[in-house]
């Protein structure tokens, strides 16, 4: 029997004499049947089963050593168990007594203070009579210790002394008086106490003027959240959590985002092209160190208007053109006939939604060659600009619009526009130009129709010109650059050309919504009937799946979730996907227009079901966010612009179900909030605005300057960049080559229209 007990084991025995001692205390004999006796000399036996075998003395010795080494390997691993067995316990008992040691301390804390002693989860707990100041107050009722008396302003005054953590994450700008207000934080137990706390003209906080306890996040593990939306009277503040810390500075009112609005669209006036351009001195727009406005003198000016040469079908040299004005677009000074009329579409959506808004965001030096005073708003003169320069691009006598505008020669990294001198190049015609041309034109003719009506009429005939010669060309194509003509890194696939067949569809889809909203049953080339079966295709080419293998390299298309569910309308709205600006536009037409009541009862509901879709992602996203956890580059562009979608559902459903359009304008807010301060980060994206804004876009002239120009929202970090750590840095952001810090005319327009519709009908935005 061994040591485990095991009968039948391998018992070593010398012999010795007529017996055989084991271990001196057993001992063999002749009428033990288990047991030998032998008289060879000097062997062992080995007992087993009630047999013996003898064994030469080598080999006996060798089995010997064996057997020894084995019992030393057996005890030296129950040794070593032992020990790890120990460490384990020693270890459990220090967290034990850590997290006793960590209760008891809170405990005190909260007694000192007078607060209730918290159940976790519950927000439930007793007052400590003899704590609080006059002693007897415990037994008053509880909304009167809330109604702001003198016991409980001392009671909540240890709020004041919280310090800054970036651990809340709030909006670092403010809220509108009448909009949801919340501030979140991680923490494995909700349930502590927090207080809003106004500050002086000095910054220092004052005593709660309203208190709570913090729930979970709904949908959430991880997320305690402090809801202080009936708050309404203006000023500074910030937000106290006991034994956590103080959030942000931030304000409460009317107007609180109009300085935010404003620098938007000054982003957008400092990046014209052609022109002398200085921002805004006395509008809330932030100026250089030096106290001097941003601006740039006038770029592109050679003594004649040979500023860039264009292509003819044989990659030779066919004509020179005047590619001045517009707004240089992205990280260089190229400039697209794409991305300008989604920019320019984005600016005037915003003011047909929110003309209330935008009526009051007059920037009052801004000085411009083409300002009309008729207009009332900023939005609408750069939509004005950039609508100009889409006519340069179009050939007046085929209608067709060349695509893009690009160096012949590398930028240096750190050049004014005015310090590019170098001739540029102009790509030949594509048939994605010409729609998006086409959309913006018509758009901007009924926008022009009663402020300028000359220029209405100029777009108007732009428009048909060239709906003709897209109707002439029904397949796709495509724009190119002689091999050699141009130096960008972004050239091969020419920024904003068509990734799919799903957007050449939708872009054509998109130019015809907009003539027949301009034009009516008298549209050129574009008929109800027709845009109709445009719409039903696009069912059949959902996201990128007929994407030539050419063209998906050029895509930057992410799957977005939801995809899967819809047909006609996407996830996403940007360039390369722009049928939902095609099926809104269709929706907007009215009853009297002839549409197909099916067609228009898909759209609705599909429309509904991606609003609804993008509500509950950002009620229960961790940072509440619309987009959720989906990233792509330029993320903080696509959650700008979910407000198309969430508005257009907003208006469709507010007289049907109050509450879905609540939800859907608490998720614009939320947007605005994760783009301003709520976020992992605790920063803001846009330049210049809120706390710790990028300070390193990846922008020309703020590389030129060494400090960021101001207004402009960054792409954003993505968790497939390397340098997204790099954002929660202490320099502040990563460095001007990082994706992450892009900026490009389509997150501005996407910001500005995002801004006004979460300053509509809440104060957000105009004082």
């Amino acid at each position: 029997k061994n040591k485990r007990g095991v009968l039948g084991s391998r018992l070593a025995m010398h012999a010795a004499g007529s017996e055989i001692r084991l271990e001196d205390t057993v001992q063999a004999t002749e009428s033990d049947p288990h047991s030998a006796v032998t008289d060879e000399g000097d062997v062992e036996a080995f007992v087993l089963a009630g047999s013996v075998r003898v064994l030469p003395p080598k080999k006996a010795k060798a089995k010997k050593v064996r057997a020894r080494r084995v019992r030393f390997l057996d005890d030296e691993i129950q040794r070593r168990r032992n020990i790890c067995l120990i460490a384990c316990g020693v270890c459990l008992l220090f967290l034990a007594v850590l997290a006793f040691s960590t209760s008891l301390a809170v405990h005190i804390v909260e007694r000192r203070r007078g607060e209730p002693i918290l159940v976790p989860g519950t927000g439930k707990g007793d007052h400590i009579a003899d704590d609080l100041p006059g002693g007897g107050d415990a037994d008053k009722p509880e909304n009167e210790l809330e109604a702001g008396d003198a016991a409980r302003s001392d009671r909540t005054s240890y709020l004041a002394q919280e310090t800054f953590t970036l651990g809340l994450w709030v909006n670092t700008v403010g809220f509108p008086a009448r909009g949801r207000k919340v501030l979140t934080y991680p923490a494995f137990v909700c349930g502590h106490t927090w207080g809003l706390l106004m500050e002086n003209m000095s910054g220092e906080a004052g005593n709660a003027v309203i208190t709570g306890t913090s729930v979970r996040q709904a949908g959430s593990d991880m997320m305690c959240v402090a809801d202080f939306s009936s708050v309404t009277t203006p000023g500074a503040y910030r937000v106290a959590v006991a034994g956590i810390g103080a959030s942000a500075s931030f304000r409460i009112g009317d107007g609180v985002y109009m300085p935010a609005l404003r620098s938007a669209i000054t982003a957008l006036q400092l990046a014209r092209c052609g022109t002398d351009i200085e921002a805004a001195r006395d509008a809330g727009v932030a100026s250089r160190k030096s106290g001097e406005p941003f601006g740039h003198a006038k770029c592109h000016a050679g003594a004649t208007i040979k500023d860039a040469f264009v292509f003819g079908e044989d990659g030779e040299v066919a004509s020179y053109r005047d590619a001045r004005g517009g707004w240089h677009d992205g990280v260089d000074y190229s400039k697209n006939v794409v991305s300008t009329s989604f920019a320019a579409a984005l600016l005037m959506r915003a003011w047909d939604d929110f003309a209330d808004v935008l009526a009051c965001t007059k920037l009052s030096s801004s000085p411009s060659e083409v300002r009309a005073q008729s207009l009332e708003a900023d939005v609408v003169e750069e939509a004005r600009w950039g609508l100009q320069w889409l006519l340069t691009m179009q050939d007046s006598a085929t209608g067709r619009v060349l695509h893009h505008v690009a160096p012949q020669l590398s930028t240096p990294r750190n050049a004014l526009p005015e310090q590019e001198v170098s001739l540029r190049a102009v790509s030949t015609w594509s048939t994605s130009a010409t729609a998006s041309f086409i959309a913006a034109a018509a758009h901007g003719a009924r926008i022009f129709d009663a402020l300028d009506p000359a220029f209405a009429a100029t777009l108007r005939a732009a428009a048909a010109t060239s709906s003709a010669a897209l109707h002439q060309s029904p397949g796709e194509v495509r724009p190119t650059f002689p091999e050699g003509a141009v130096y960008s890194s972004r050239i091969p696939y020419l920024d904003f050309a068509s990734c799919s067949a799903r957007q050449e569809l939708a872009l054509r889809a998109w130019a015809a919504a907009e003539m027949l909203a301009t034009f009516g049953d008298s549209s050129p080339h574009a008929t109800m009937p027709e845009l109709e079966a445009s719409l039903r295709a696009l069912s059949g080419l959902v996201g990128n799946s007929s994407v030539t293998a050419a063209a998906q390299s050029s895509c930057p298309r992410e799957p977005r979730p939801h995809d899967a569910t819809l047909s006609v309308l996407s996830a996403e709205t940007d360039w390369f996907e722009p049928a939902n600006l095609a099926a809104l536009r269709y929706l907007g037409l009215g009853t009297g227009a002839g549409r197909d009541p099916a067609l228009v009862e898909v759209i609705e509901g599909e429309l509904t079901m991606l609003a609804d879709h993008l509500a509950a992602t950002s009620a229960h996203d961790q940072y509440l966010r619309s987009t959720g956890a989906w990233t792509k580059q330029g993320t903080h562009g696509e959650l700008a612009r979910d407000s198309l979608i969430l508005h257009a559902a907003k208006r469709l459903r507010q007289r049907t179900d109050v509450a879905s359009a609540q939800a859907y304008a608490h998720a614009m807010q939320s947007a605005v909030n994760h783009l301003l301060g709520h976020n992992e980060f605790g920063r803001s994206f846009v330049t210049t605005i809120g706390r710790r804004p990028p300070q390193y876009p990846n922008h020309l002239p703020s590389i030129h300057d060494g400090e960021a120009w101001p207004g402009m929202l960054v792409a954003g970090p993505n968790p497939e960049w390397e340098d997204t750590h790099k954002y929660a840095s202490r320099d502040g952001d990563a460095l001007p080559i990082s994706l992450g810090n892009d900026v490009s005319i389509i997150l501005q327009a996407s910001l500005i229209h995002l801004l006004a519709a979460v300053g509509s009908g809440t104060g957000g935005a105009c004082t």
